[in-house]
């Protein structure tokens, strides 16, 4: 079995100011997991790390994340994501405009 993680945001196109929900899922094979992962989420604003934050589960291996971003340009979140022995890190780059 192998682990897939994805991650999207809700909005697509990210505005300054506006409210955007990260959400990534995890599933180990075809099972969802909501437990016995360490999800964190990563964000880099501009090439600056503001560091891990880390994610409880949603439901249906679906871990959440609600941000505002301050600052246009090119941002990122990776969703770091340690289960049993795997890790996994897909990384989401979007742009932030006004």
């Amino acid at each position: 079995k192998e682990l897939e993680v994805t991650i999207e945001s809700d909005p697509k196109q990210v505005q300054i100011n506006e409210k955007v929900t990260f959400t990534s899922t995890v599933k180990y094979g075809n099972e969802d997991i909501s437990k016995d992962a360490e999800v964190m989420f990563e964000v880099i604003e501009n090439g600056m790390s503001y560091g891990n934050l880390p994610i409880e589960p949603s439901a249906n291996g679906t871990y959440q994340l609600e941000l505002k971003f301050s600052e246009p340009g090119e941002h990122q979140v990776i969703a770091h994501v340690s289960y049993k022995d795997l890790h996994e890190m897909p990384i989401l780059p979007f742009q932030v405009t006004q």
